[in-house]
Parts: structure tokens; sequence; C-alpha cells
């Protein structure tokens, strides 16, 4: 097995279908395995500690820090939902689901060696921005999930 220096180059953001920008110092990409702990008589019981541990898939966490992006897209995503006819920084209808409404959506992560896809990516953490003299950074955090129960993809590299 090779090791060498891994380099991505700039990186290309892109959510639902809209090419936001490109990232300041790359992407960072977060991956979070779930456990769900087995308690056992054996080991104290409820009160000890686990005697095993059952996996439950996993999450991503994706977090962008954007200085070069389309000022529209990136507002509009204020309104963390894909529909087009609600307006920046109004929200979806409380109690919209993630995943059977219209917030999950495809990201992908281009960069000038691979190509990171997430097809099921929600904006599930706080936005910012800055504003003032100098040039504006837009920061996004998104978490990923598996696709689907049967194929399990959290993510794909190209």
């Amino acid at each position: 097995m090779a090791i060498s220096h891994n380099v991505n180059g700039c990186t290309k953001v892109t959510f639902k279908a809209l090419d936001l920008g490109y990232s300041r110092d790359g992407v960072d990409i977060r991956l979070e395995p779930k456990w769900a702990p087995i308690q056992s008589d054996c080991y104290g019981g409820s009160a000890g500690a686990p005697s095993d541990a059952q996996f439950m898939g996993a999450v991503a966490t994706v977090t962008a820090e954007l200085t070069n992006y389309d000022l529209a897209e990136v507002e509009g995503l204020s309104s963390f939902t894909s529909d087009a006819l609600i307006a920046s920084g109004t929200l979806p209808v409380i109690g919209t689901l993630a995943r059977a409404g219209t917030l999950a959506e495809i990201l992908v992560l281009t960069g000038t060696t691979n190509t990171y896809t997430f097809n099921t990516a929600i904006l599930f953490h706080s936005q910012s921005v800055n504003k003032g003299t100098r040039a504006s950074i837009h920061t996004l955090a998104w978490q990923c999930w598996i696709d689907a129960d049967t194929t399990r993809v959290l993510f794909a590299i190209t």
C-alpha cells in the first residue's frame, strides 16, 4: 500500500443541482457511526457497562465555508427547503419530514482528484454568514444519511 499526500484541490459544492460555489480550505466530512448499546445482567444490567453494541448505521456531517459563491443561491438555502416558491428566510411548514418532504437533496463535492456524492443530504445544522467590508464567508453544514435501508450507501467516491 502506497502512502502519499492526498490533495483534493479546489472543491465545488453543488446542492439540489445548484452550483453554490467553491470552498475555502476544503470541505470537512465527518463520519459518525451509530451504535446501540446492549445491556446484560452479566455486566451490571441497565446501570452497568454494555456487554456489546449493535451497529445501527452511520451519518456524515459535511461542513463547507464558501468564499466564492452564488449569493442568490446560497441565500435561497435559508429557507431549508428545495421548494422554489418559498422565499429566502421563510421556513417550510412546521412538521415537514426531511426525507419524505422536500428537505433532502443530493450534495456533490467536486474536487480535482475525486468527487463525493451524498444522495440524502439535509441542511441540518446552522448556517452563518459574516457581513461587513471584508469578503463574506458563508458557512453551510449538512447531515447526510444512507440512501435506503436495502442499499445502505452513505456516499460514493468517483
